[in-house]
């Protein structure tokens, strides 16, 4: 790690919080953010619980984290910007041949066109190792998502954008684009770039406190052609296209539902071969209100996975929440908690693809269904939040994964334990607004904050003590 890049980073951050100091409350302002970590974790490259002989076994580790980083915040009556960047230095301590620097940085955009248009856009990228990949989301974020063993130094990046239109009070529509990419820089074994581009449209009608609507996606999704270290695999592309049928229901202000169905396929296009079918849907209930949060979520997807640059078709179940356990005081619990069993695709096959939970392809007989995975992921994180001092902040992650080797993104079979404290701030302190990231879950949108509509509705999404979101 350098020293003197940390030094000039730090120099840098204090100028820039000290410029932003006299305008911390106007529209748009530049403040200086920061966190300190201490944390350890029994299983710091998440390699296999029961090696081979003559491989390494998983190893614990105290490590520290100094992430200093700018935020940019423009909170205005038509537009709201957040812009994050964070520089973490990764200190492990009694094996300093593992120390790294990641780069992480995000930029979302809402902009108001007219009361009845609205636009959305967001930019993020990211250069980190992927051993840690899951703490970049607080705990109610997680997601029991696919996760790679080893040291893996990827390039992320993403676009997406999003445009919603009331064409009267009954019918609305929303628009969507993304352009994701994955980049391999310093990797085990040889991986793929991965591409993918997707295009969504939502037309809905809504009628008191229930919304019907037809989903529409496809996806385009590109892998590179690798042929190094003794491997090769030719390029490969294919299109991936989903329709669902949704309806949503507000059981009262706190409570809502939402459920939808249809049918997802994966078709080869170099050249046209091959397509895999099955159904796919979403069963969901929600609460929100004065800081109470949870949500219970159960989901089959079909489709392209950029972390393990393979097709999957996956069942999800998550429940999150938050609790704000001394509301005076600003201190806050959230956990989320989840299970996700995966299954790769040969999508050059043809077929309609019916694969029960926790199916293998030794249960159905398919061989479409070429290797199974499951991921547990327990996170839970207690916070003490003030409006004007450094936030303080508690986590625990549980992780455990059971899969198989594949041959670029092994799924191997491990499990993980980590405790983290950690120390933030941001100078000179500001409520941090939430952009939205997609449209609203509830029919009457009360989950979205409506300032940017000239409302005043108290009670707004608002990032806790000035925390910015994101990391």
């Amino acid at each position: 790690m350098s020293v003197r890049r940390f030094g000039a980073v730090s120099v840098a951050l204090c100028v820039v919080g000290i410029a932003a100091n006299a305008s911390a409350q106007s529209s748009t302002s530049v403040h200086g953010v920061g966190t300190f970590s201490l944390a350890y974790t029994d299983n710091m490259l998440g390699v296999s619980s029961d090696p081979e002989p003559g491989q390494p076994g998983p190893l614990d580790v105290w490590y520290l984290e100094i992430a200093p980083g700018l935020a940019v915040i423009h909170d205005g009556p038509r537009a709201m910007h957040t812009f994050t960047y964070l520089h973490p230095f990764t200190i492990y301590l009694g094996h300093s041949d593992a120390n790294e620097q990641s780069d992480v940085g995000a930029w979302h955009a809402l902009f108001t066109l007219s009361p009845r248009d609205e636009l959305t856009l967001g930019v993020t990228m990211e250069r980190s190792n992927t051993r840690l990949a899951n703490l970049q989301s607080g705990a109610d974020q997680t997601t029991a998502g696919s996760q790679l063993s080893g040291d893996n130094v990827l390039l992320q990046a993403a676009f997406t954008q999003g445009y919603s239109r009331e064409f009267s009070a009954q019918w609305s529509t929303f628009q969507s684009a993304s352009f994701r990419t994955v980049v391999p820089l310093d990797v085990p074994a040889p991986q793929p770039n991965r591409y993918e581009l997707g295009l969504g449209l939502a037309p809905e009608y809504s009628e008191g406190r229930n919304s019907y609507a037809v989903l529409g996606d496809a996806t385009y999704f590109t892998t590179s052609e690798v042929n190094e270290g003794g491997v090769f695999a030719p390029s490969t592309a294919q299109v991936v296209m989903s329709g669902r049928f949704r309806w949503r229901h507000d059981l009262s202000l706190s409570w809502s539902t939402e459920v939808s169905g249809g049918f997802a396929g994966a078709m080869r296009v170099d050249p046209v071969s091959g397509g895999v079918w099955g159904p796919v849907g979403l069963g969901a209930i929600r609460y929100d209100s004065e800081g109470y949060a949870a949500a219970l979520v159960a989901h089959r997807t079909l489709g392209p996975d950029l972390i393990t640059a393979q097709t999957l078709m996956a069942d999800h179940i998550l429940l999150s929440g938050g609790v704000p356990v001394d509301r005076e005081n600003h201190i806050v619990f959230q956990t989320g908690t989840g299970f996700s069993h995966s299954r790769t695709l040969q999508v050059e096959d043809a077929g309609f693809v019916v694969a029960a939970p926790f199916a293998t392809p030794g249960s159905t007989g398919n061989q479409r269904l070429i290797t199974t995975f499951n991921t547990w992921v327990l996170d839970a994180s207690l916070g003490w939040y003030p409006e004007a001092l450094p936030y303080v902040a508690l986590r625990y992650q549980h992780l455990e994964q059971v899969g198989e080797d594949s041959q670029f993104a092994p799924a191997t079979t491990f499990h993980r334990n980590l405790a983290m404290l950690t120390v933030g701030m941001m100078w000179p302190s500001r409520e941090v607004p939430q952009v939205p990231q997609g449209p609203s879950q509830r029919v009457d949108g009360a989950d979205r904050d409506d300032r940017i509509l000239g409302g005043a509705r108290e009670g707004g999404t608002r990032g806790p003590g000035g925390r910015p979101g994101g990391r």
